[in-house]
């Protein structure tokens, strides 16, 4: 096939069949025109696309931080309840102890043996119990004191990403190069991660 270009027609000669085909070249151009217009546009929106995901995925992060942090706040005020009945509990077995106390000096100054033995074995058994009870209440005050420093730095990488998050959505939305963002926001949210 052979084409023959004149002004705004060419004109294609295929040699099997002799036939002479006029072709628009205008046509043809406006067709390419459409098909690289058609190109940038899928690239922008592409480009609108991969920022939008960013943010959202960077919201919904930001989300899942602030349902941990929750929920280790929950358990937080779990353990500060179960401390305040271990620790109460505690009280009511060490007057329990005080009495018994009593009652064996009282038993023992009457010479009542068999009695002051009863005692002494409840005395050692309500000892053994107190001890356990008070490692309990140090395990729990350990593990309240951890998780509460564990929960005010999550408070403050919390606070700190928010502020960044907010700076990235803001300079992302910008299309000014010399803006404060710079002209990669993405560097500037790349860089804090980093950090932590």
């Amino acid at each position: 096939m052979q084409t023959y270009l004149f002004p705004r027609v060419a004109i294609q000669l295929n040699h099997s069949d002799k036939h002479y085909k006029p072709v628009d070249i205008g046509v043809r151009s406006m067709k390419i025109l459409n098909r690289i217009v058609r190109i940038c546009q899928a690239d922008i929106h592409a480009l609108m696309d991969r920022f939008e995901d960013k943010e959202l995925l960077l919201k919904q992060y930001l989300r899942d931080m602030s349902t941990a942090l929750l929920q280790k706040e929950d358990r937080h005020k779990i353990l500060i309840q179960t401390q305040k009945v271990a620790a109460q509990r505690l009280a009511n077995t060490n007057q329990e102890i005080d009495k018994l106390e009593r009652d064996l000096d009282a038993v023992l100054k009457q010479n009542k043996d068999n009695i002051a033995r009863n005692l002494i074995r409840r005395l050692r058994s309500i000892t053994e119990l107190q001890s356990q009870m008070q490692h309990h209440i140090d395990n729990l005050d350990h593990e309240m004191a951890q998780l509460q420093a564990v929960i005010d730095q999550q408070r403050l990488q919390l606070k700190h990403l928010k502020l960044r998050a907010a700076n990235y959505i803001d300079c992302s939305g910008q299309t000014n190069l010399n803006s404060s963002c710079g002209a990669n926001p993405d560097r500037n949210l790349v860089k804090y991660h980093s950090g932590l």
